[in-house]
């Protein structure tokens, strides 16, 4: 829609209200305090919009919430270090494109239900918390920083996204634990090659399928619209490599294009 203006503070009085999906409008202003009456809340999600300030510290403790989306706008402050004990129903997490900073709460893994989190392109600091991995319905992470214990994270994890951040060094040999990972978004950084040394104990058709799947996200970045892969190949492309190396190679079948830029990459 093309709502504009600020969310109303009167909608604290609808003291019923369930879901508030405000999202994709040109909502300015803060979120008001009022929000934080709404105690039967499951469902807010505010962005895209052009929000800004602080999160009302009320809105962090309405315990029924299973969603929460800010996602760009313009919001700022820390989150509670508390937030998975006020919250203990959430699960989806949306803050991306906004100004929020400070550290990532460790007591995140409180908030035992979280399926999908995405901190991207904000402005936190510290490390990831290392007990994510007890999140064992978590199978979404979007991150600006590369997590020190990534092989420590949920083996449910299907999609891990890091793209666009300028994170340096090499590639994790840790992400062989995550078995069920389908996408893995590094492109944008700076990785460099990883030691040989490094993979010398990780099966040949494991590296083929770590390397199908970032060459899928490399044909996702390409700059030229031609030679850059659409949604419907990506999918195809996920399929073709899950039939040919589910069950490490116990599928052999034509190779997919992922696969070809790869051998094509190495020669």
């Amino acid at each position: 829609n093309n709502f504009n203006g600020g969310i109303p503070g009167f909608l604290g009085n609808l003291s019923l209200l369930i879901i508030f999906s405000a999202a994709y409008n040109d909502l300015v202003g803060n979120i008001p305090e009022s929000v934080g009456r709404l105690k039967s809340l499951s469902y807010f999600a505010v962005g895209p919009n052009k929000l800004n300030g602080m999160v009302p510290s009320s809105l962090y403790n309405i315990s029924s919430i299973r969603t929460l989306s800010f996602s760009q706008n313009q919001l700022s402050g820390t989150l509670p270090e508390n937030i998975g004990h006020t919250l203990p129903n959430l699960q989806w997490f949306y803050l991306s494109d906004n100004k929020f900073f400070g550290s990532i709460p460790s007591s995140l893994c409180n908030a035992s239900k979280l399926q999908k989190i995405d901190l991207s392109n904000n402005s936190f600091v510290g490390s990831v918390p290392t007990n994510l991995g007890c999140l064992q319905d978590l199978y979404f992470l979007h991150l600006s920083v590369l997590p020190s214990s990534i092989g420590n994270l949920s083996t449910q994890i299907t999609g891990l996204y890091l793209g666009g951040n300028k994170i340096s060094g090499t590639i994790p040999v840790a992400l062989q634990n995550l078995i069920n990972l389908i996408i893995l978004g590094m492109e944008g950084n700076l990785f460099t090659a990883n030691n040989t040394e490094d993979f010398r104990h990780i099966d040949v058709d494991m590296q083929k399928c770590l390397l199908s799947i970032l060459n899928i996200g490399i044909l996702c970045s390409l700059e030229s619209p031609k030679e850059r892969i659409n949604m419907e190949e990506v999918i195809k492309e996920l399929q073709l490599i899950k039939s040919t190396f589910v069950g490490l190679g116990i599928r052999r079948s034509r190779p997919s294009r992922a696969q070809r830029l790869g051998t094509t990459r190495r020669d």
